[in-house]
């Protein structure tokens, strides 16, 4: 009798270590089951995809912009019958003693509005693209600005030049310059759009390539 009480204790603990095991098996490849996440096909969390980049991204521009009539300004030369945008707080005005227009922003340092300018107009006629003889060209670059001939200079006034007269003072550094040439006559009319240094490319972008020339018959 006693050998079966013996013998029956050691069934029962074979048998609850067995279902103990089977238990415990069934325990961990629960918790070790991965989770998936409805957002990740990989079921990974950490996985997911980055968000896609959003087009025109409001650093590329202004956030506020405004159409510049530039041949609407007092006393501009009659070559500057484009319109154009601008930062909404920029401003302009004429240079009558150099035939140039000033565009400038009144939030910017300076105690003129010549050393608040962003971008000074010029313009010359011609058969075909002059530079001048007083600065140096590290490069020139053909380009296309609404669907017009252009240029685009990289310039610093040459060492000995005198200064610039009636232009601000970064026009006697190394900065950017562009002609446009507005019509195909010879002689035609070009707009030399001059670019200070630290106004940003896209900003300068948008003034170029959105000159509106057929609103002012030039084109």
């Amino acid at each position: 009798m006693q050998k079966k009480f013996i013998l029956f204790i050691i069934s029962a603990l074979l048998f609850l270590a067995a279902g103990g095991g089977v238990f415990m098996r069934t325990v961990r490849e629960v918790r070790l089951e991965p989770m998936t996440s409805v957002n990740s096909p990989s079921g990974s969390k950490d996985e997911q995809a980055a968000p896609a980049a959003v087009p025109n991204s409001p650093a590329a521009q202004p956030q506020a912009v405004r159409q510049l009539d530039v041949s609407a300004v007092p006393e501009t030369h009659a070559a500057f019958g484009f319109r154009s945008l601008v930062p909404a707080d920029w401003l302009a005005e004429a240079v009558p003693g150099i035939e140039a227009v000033n565009i400038y922003d009144p939030a910017a340092e300076g105690n003129s509005r010549l050393e608040q300018s962003q971008i000074f107009l010029r313009h010359f006629r011609a058969n075909d693209f002059l530079t001048l003889s007083s600065v140096h060209i590290y490069s020139r670059t053909p380009v296309t600005v609404v669907g017009r001939p252009a240029m685009t200079y990289d310039v610093e006034k040459l060492r000995g030049a005198a200064d610039f007269p009636q232009q601000p003072a970064w026009r006697n550094t190394r900065h950017t310059v562009t002609d446009v040439r507005v019509s195909n006559d010879n002689p035609s009319e070009f707009i030399v759009i001059g670019k200070r240094p630290e106004v940003p490319q896209e900003v300068f972008n948008m003034f170029l390539h959105s000159m509106d020339f057929k609103e002012a018959g030039l084109h």
